[in-house]
């Protein structure tokens, strides 16, 4: 029985009702045959984004604690085994993703569906990567309402995705072959 990867924007879309893609998500999950896989790190930026419906936050994690969504590494475990920062396990988990393609090697979802990528669990545990996550940040003074990092993704009045700072440039959907990345190019 193969499993299925979950990432936040599913989980997202299965608990909130009016979210714009939740039928489509409840059709094709409801289609699935093998175990409902994700991260606690994908758990707790549901969590978070889903603080404002009523409800929706516990109902991610009763889905946890029934089994639905199953959470087979614990990252915590690993992490406090070898005595790793929050932003450390962050840094393993994101340089060992692999986005999802197609048999002809173009993107199976764009970097604003999938982020970066399939996680690779194993490869994250093993990975030597330890500084490439938050640099510069502080969660702490975010916490606090000091400061509040966001990025460059913003989404327009009718729902599209863009990278702000990138006019004239377009999405390829494809991956340049040496650094398997996505990315950009000059529309002209």
């Amino acid at each position: 029985m193969k499993a299925t990867l979950l990432d936040t924007g599913v989980i997202v879309a299965l608990i909130d009702r009016d979210e714009r893609h939740h039928v489509q998500c409840v059709e094709t999950v409801s289609d699935l045959i093998g175990p409902l896989v994700t991260c606690e790190a994908v758990v707790a930026e549901a969590c978070y984004l889903l603080r404002r419906t009523p409800g929706a936050p516990e109902a991610v994690i009763k889905n946890v604690a029934n089994g639905v969504f199953q959470t087979p590494v614990r990252l915590a475990d690993q992490a406090s085994a070898v005595e790793l920062t929050p932003d450390q396990v962050k840094c393993k988990l994101v340089s060992s993703a692999r986005p999802a393609v197609k048999a002809d090697g173009s993107l199976a979802y764009s970097v604003f569906q999938q982020g970066a990528g399939m996680v690779d669990a194993h490869g994250a545990v093993n990975s030597a990567n330890l500084d490439c996550a938050n640099r510069g940040m502080d969660i702490n003074q975010d916490i606090d309402g000091q400061v509040h990092y966001g990025g460059p993704a913003n989404v327009d009045e009718n729902g599209n995705y863009y990278i702000m700072g990138l006019e004239g440039y377009l999405w390829t959907n494809s991956l340049t072959e040496s650094a398997s990345v996505n990315h950009w190019v000059d529309q002209e």
